[in-house]
């Protein structure tokens, strides 16, 4: 679509760093991210902002210098509407445009009378009642023609976007039809504004950092925020002020805090998050207006930068906040009260990141400005947010896994290795998501490299880069001798809490189980595991390794058991006496000389079949133990598949016994104590899977058949031959 944009205001520089003029760009860009064509008429082109769109500059005909100042300003702006109206329609004479659309200025009813002749679609955008506005803050000599001219604009839409809710009020009393209105508040550019923003270093990084940002108006009431801050700063000389914007150099600021403040002027919109960003709490403070119409900007922006926010409760930044429990209110103009919320804010650290978390979800998911050009677009009709499951918001993982699933974001924080070689991440993918735990992605290049970034809610992702690094140098390496290996180790990207590794290829068991037979791979995956128990590793370890033991086994069954009283208490009383002859065979179990480098949760997903190639994944919980408990976990979890893939308990015996026998002839046991612990650890297995299947809507059908099995397993005992 080709729109003719109007923006007839002589006060906005569309290049400049006012808020207005600001606005105007990232509507510009949101409509040519649609993949619309944008032509721009105004009178002003200062400034070294850059648009995407082109620019037609109609400058404002020559005052009358005789008149006073504002009087000449009024006369020149009405004079201005027959010079750009002869211009657009010199334009629209030469080109076809599907949609006029107009920012709303006091002066101007170009669209109207564009709409008038041509008949296009003409969407009045409006911010605020400019007229009112005039009439509150500055002069209006000429009220009278001025409401005219609003009245004809209004009347004329076919679609008017408001800001706020007041707004539709005042449009629909000035002549609007009330169903030709739609509330769009401000919103964000997800690109520039999100919670995976760094801050800038101010040297601030041992103060209580407060922060305002914006060009400061009569309606910001920052004299509360000074006056707020002296309470706070007579407490605890660690607040410290931040002022972003136009306005901040000419404060009035009270001797006894001007230490405590720091006034950052004018700055570029791109540098306005990383200031956000180095906020301990974000704050909008308003005069008391309780019919206020504002659609703060400052206050959509500060939320998606995952900040905790503050607001006066007035209006729609109050009702925001407070409906959707992602901020915190004062009572407006009242100093102790923001003071009061302010320490409240900072007291309880857990509950604010989860709340400035929630916020920042909340405004990426509904407020944007590509949201906000869809329905221009679509001259009002409702539209879906975004939609899509990228980037990832964890409650847990906020940051890192954020980060991790944006590919703008990822590169830089990958390890430098990568950064060299790679240009661009080209696409996301993820392989396994873990709620509040951990996520597998898959990163694809521009140039058709892939690797894999496995994301975690703590430090253990640096510790699994060290373990498959040295596997990978201790004979599992691609392409060794025997086949059997793991993937690459290309680093850990602490940002992201990321192990980095290199991709291969594969099918995991359960999926090669679905076009092959499984048994003629099993001695091989039997000899991987093998390999993997007989790893040489050097006393010390050069990295830390736990030793899981039957006490451990025993403590993580107790867990399962606590569990499954949540899960199904109605089975507690054949689920207790399983737990009991649990504990009761620990006691006899015979002990081993020596424990074994484990992977301690092998089982058929942990497995990648290409060809003859077998590669190890995941060693997450690599410790040492007792080899016997991966064996029976294995073999435990090919019963489940049988159950899962064809309802059949032994569909994959034969397979079992396959796998068992290569490992036994690789990695040589006495078979009397290993069948025992074997035994053992197969039924711990079968008892967690217990929970695992009730907490899993596509496998609590096999609950059943789980629970007969374990109270058969006292007496089975798998043959075992050497």
């Amino acid at each position: 679509m080709n729109i003719l944009y109007i923006c007839a205001d002589p006060g906005i520089p569309v290049h400049g760093d006012k808020g207005a003029a600001i606005h105007v760009r990232v509507m510009i860009a949101a409509l040519r991210r649609l993949g619309h064509s944008v032509t721009l008429l105004t009178p002003r082109i200062d400034g070294t902002q850059t648009i995407d769109a082109t620019i037609i500059h109609v400058p404002l005909p020559a005052g009358n210098k005789s008149l006073p100042s504002e009087q000449r300003k009024e006369a020149q702006c009405l004079a201005y509407r027959t010079v750009l109206f002869e211009n657009a329609q010199t334009l629209l004479a030469k080109t076809e445009y599907e949609l006029i659309y107009e920012r709303y200025s006091l002066w101007s009813d170009i669209g109207a009378q564009l709409h008038k002749v041509t008949q296009l679609p003409f969407v009045l955008e409006v911010n605020s009642p400019l007229r009112k506005e005039a009439l509150s803050y500055r002069s209006l000599h000429n009220d009278a023609q001025a409401a005219q001219i609003e009245a004809v604009q209004f009347q004329s839409a076919t679609l008017i976007t408001v800001v706020s809710e007041p707004l539709v009020t005042y449009v629909v009393e000035k002549g609007a039809k009330h169903d030709a209105v739609r509330v769009l508040p401000n919103a964000v550019d997800p690109m520039n504004f999100h919670p995976g923003v760094r801050g800038h270093k101010l040297g601030l990084q041992d103060k209580k950092v407060i922060g305002f940002v914006g060009r400061i108006r009569p309606w910001h009431d920052v004299q509360t925020l000074l006056t707020a801050l002296r309470i706070l700063h007579q407490q605890d000389a660690a607040y410290h002020l931040i002022l972003v914007g136009r306005g901040s150099e000419e404060l009035e600021i009270p001797q006894e805090i001007a230490h405590a403040v720091t006034c950052f002027g004018v700055v570029p919109h791109d540098f306005v998050p990383g200031y956000i960003a180095a906020m301990d709490i974000a704050i909008s403070p308003h005069i008391n207006d309780r019919n206020s119409w504002f659609s703060p900007l400052k206050l959509f922006e500060y939320l998606a930068c995952g900040v905790p926010t503050v607001a006066a409760d007035v209006g729609q930044a109050g009702q925001l906040l407070q409906d959707n429990q992602i901020g915190w209110v004062f009572d407006p103009e009242n100093p102790q009260s923001l003071a009061n919320c302010l320490t409240a804010i900072l007291a309880d650290q857990t509950s604010t990141k989860q709340t400035a978390w929630k916020g920042a979800e909340y405004v990426l998911k509904r407020f944007t400005w590509d949201h906000n050009a869809k329905v221009v677009c679509t001259l009002g009709q409702q539209v879906n947010s975004i939609t899509q499951p990228l980037p990832i918001f964890d409650v847990k993982l906020r940051q890192r896994l954020f980060r991790a699933t944006r590919p703008d974001l990822a590169l830089d924080l990958m390890p430098y290795k990568i950064q060299r070689c790679w240009s661009q991440i080209k696409r996301v993918e993820i392989l396994k998501y873990k709620v509040e735990r951990r996520a597998v992605l898959a990163y694809h290049s521009n140039t058709g490299e892939r690797i894999i970034g496995k994301v975690f809610k703590d430090e253990r992702g640096e510790h699994l880069h060290q373990i498959q690094r040295f596997l990978w140098k201790s004979g599992f390496k691609n392409k060794a001798k025997d086949r059997i290996m793991v993937a690459p180790a290309l680093g850990y990207a602490p940002k992201m809490r990321m192990q980095v590794q290199g991709f291969v290829l594969g099918d995991t068991l359960e999926d090669y189980a679905i076009h092959h037979d499984i048994w003629p791979v099993m001695p091989r995956i039997g000899c991987a595991l093998a390999k993997l128990h007989l790893t040489s590793l050097p006393n010390p370890t050069p990295f830390l390794m736990s030793t899981w033991t039957v006490t451990n086994e025993l403590e993580s069954l107790q867990k399962t058991l606590e569990r499954l009283e949540e899960l199904c208490p109605s089975q507690m009383k054949t689920i207790l006496p399983l737990y009991a002859n649990l504990l009761d065979q620990a006691l006899t179990l015979p002990t081993i000389k020596r424990y074994n480098p484990l992977h301690r949760d092998f089982y058929y997903s942990q497995v990648l079949i290409d060809g003859t190639d077998i590669y190890l994944i995941d060693f997450d919980l690599f410790a040492w133990g007792d080899p016997a408990l991966d064996v029976a976990n294995f073999i435990a979890h090919l019963h489940l598949l049988g159950l899962l893939q064809y309802n059949d308990w032994n569909a994959y015996l034969q397979a079992s016994e396959l796998f068992l026998k290569s490992y036994l002839s690789a990695n040589p046991q006495n078979i009397a104590s290993f069948r025992q612990r074997f035994e053992w650890y197969k039924t711990a297995t079968i008892f967690r899977l217990l929970a695992v299947v009730q907490t899993r809507p596509t496998m609590q059908n096999h609950f059943k058949t789980l629970l007969q099995r374990s109270q058969l397993m006292r007496n089975k005992v798998l043959t075992v031959t050497p």
